[in-house]
């Protein structure tokens, strides 16, 4: 079994369980169903790698165009470190922050998450030049 389909069996179990533990302990509906809902979507998601990845992983490993696992070929392009991603995130939180206490948090928030997204882009478009570059004028 592929390893990304056994985590996500591992996160379903333990959605589930803790969905379970939490109804008996607290009885208390929504929270409960939230619980259990996640360990449920996460089956599905398990379900659907399992399935569906392995049936066209077959049929194209048939002809010999990937690896035998389908999440084993890690020869591309390793990203960049980045603090964007957080500083957007901090951005917004400051944003949303600054709707409920005052305007000077929306400006600070908004100005930094301008400023972390355009970072984040322009990372963004470097690497998929690179690779590109990488990768040849036939695609390959």
């Amino acid at each position: 079994m592929v390893e990304e389909v056994a985590f996500f069996i591992r996160s379903a179990i333990y959605g589930i369980a803790v969905g379970t533990v939490y109804w008996f302990l607290t009885y208390e509906n929504a929270g409960s169903i939230l619980l259990v809902g996640v360990g449920l979507a996460t089956v599905v998601v398990a379900l659907v790698l399992w399935f569906g990845l392995d049936r066209r992983w077959r049929s194209l490993r048939a002809i010999g165009e990937v690896p035998a696992r389908p999440f084993e070929d890690e020869a591309g392009r390793i990203p960049e470190p980045t603090i964007a991603p957080i500083a957007l995130a901090f951005g917004t939180a400051l944003t949303v922050l600054g709707l409920v206490f005052t305007p000077a948090l929306v400006i600070t928030g908004l100005i930094l998450s301008l400023i972390a997204a355009r970072e984040w882009l322009r990372s963004a478009v470097e690497e998929s030049a690179a690779e590109s570059a990488a990768e040849g004028p036939d695609g390959r």
